[in-house]
């Protein structure tokens, strides 16, 4: 790779690699992670594996400062999580989560989430699955 295509790359790289300080740069991310997540998948050969870690990362930084969740169960950061990312059960459901009969029985507290919600949760989110422990 020669150094002009590194720059061309860098210039659009780099503003993911630092702290995120702003709603807007955080919203940014997300969508980044989201589109990421689409082309990585599993692969953890994948070229970009590296750089989604990373996202992640900083994505998890910024939501640990500006949104905490201290005390709270596993349904409520399942509802703040849908909540912030603007999703209803039925976005849940098409990410893999589960059907949303199912879903609707979790929100409301009638039955709770089992280890293959909470990967593809902190898969959907970026979270760590600590959050549901």
């Amino acid at each position: 790779m020669n150094m002009i295509a590194i720059q061309s790359d860098w210039e659009h790289v780099s503003q993911y690699l630092g702290v995120i300080t702003k709603e807007t740069d955080y919203q940014d991310h997300l969508e980044l992670l989201s589109q990421l997540m689409d082309e990585v998948g599993d692969n953890l050969d994948h070229p970009l594996s590296g750089f989604l870690d990373l996202l992640s990362i900083r994505i998890e930084e910024y939501e640990q400062k500006i949104f905490p969740i201290q005390d709270a169960t596993p349904i409520e950061v399942l509802k703040l999580l849908m909540e912030q990312r603007g999703m209803n059960q039925k976005d849940l459901a098409n990410k893999g989560f589960d059907n949303q009969g199912n879903i609707s029985k979790i929100l409301n507290g009638k039955r709770e989430m089992n280890l293959k919600h909470i990967k593809v949760v902190c898969e959907v989110f970026g979270v760590n699955a600590d959050l549901f422990f």
